[in-house]
């Protein structure tokens, strides 16, 4: 173990790291998130704004500006330097339990249990697109670093392709029997990897909507997963 990160008064429930490493994020049921420095392991500042749990948190390429969802329904924009809250966005109807942002930082995807994903332009801080289609809370979403293509993951045990210009769904994987808990996207958009409560992780070629692997071991839910690009 190199070091431990303490500051949170309560469970924390995802984290963010900068292409580079050095910044990370963290998210909490404290209703805060935690700037840190990881290689000394100390905090930067604390974000303060949100008046529920932050379920998730996603930063840009260059680790400077943090995107988090909560179960207050909102997503809030940071600038990880300064500490700033830079946004509010509010056009979902019940708690945001996942977030996404383009490599460039200038668009967003976010998940909710209101059933839906919202694709948004983060400087305007307007929602471009909502997409339809999952029949239960959305729990996770991916974005690839164009922001051309996204895969949302849902607790109705589908993963959704969607092409983020036509704003349409390219293919639905079924091959799931649980929840889908959490969905990573690589960089070029080319690669899913989904994690579910039927105990596997699964990996998918986007480009054709097919899958390529199951990763069977787990004895209980898979909740989280993280790609190396």
């Amino acid at each position: 173990m190199l070091r431990t990160l303490t500051g949170h008064a309560s469970f924390v429930n995802d984290v963010a790291i900068s292409c580079d490493g050095h910044i990370g994020v963290s998210a909490s049921c404290d209703h805060t998130l935690i700037v840190w420095d990881i290689q000394s392991g100390s905090s930067f500042c604390t974000l303060e704004g949100h008046t529920n749990w932050v379920e998730s948190v996603t930063l840009s390429q260059d680790g400077k500006i943090a995107i988090s969802a909560s179960d207050d329904h909102t997503l809030k924009v940071w600038n990880t330097i300064s500490g700033a809250c830079i946004g509010t966005l509010d056009e979902h109807i019940e708690s945001v339990l996942g977030v996404a942002i383009s490599g460039d930082g200038r668009k967003a995807i976010s998940a909710s249990d209101d059933q839906t994903i919202i694709l948004w332009d983060v400087e305007s801080q307007e929602a471009l697109h909502i997409l339809k289609g999952h029949t239960d809370s959305v729990l996770s979403v991916g974005m690839s670093a164009d922001g051309r293509l996204a895969v949302s993951a849902s607790a109705d045990k589908t993963l959704r392709v969607w092409d983020l210009e036509t704003c349409s769904c390219l293919f639905i994987f079924d091959d799931h029997s649980k929840s889908v808990n959490k969905v990573v996207v690589s960089n070029n958009g080319q690669i899913a990897v989904s994690a579910s409560s039927d105990h596997t992780l699964k990996v998918w070629d986007v480009i054709m909507g097919a899958l390529i692997h199951s990763l069977v071991g787990h004895t209980d839910e898979v909740v989280g997963v993280s790609m190396n690009n």
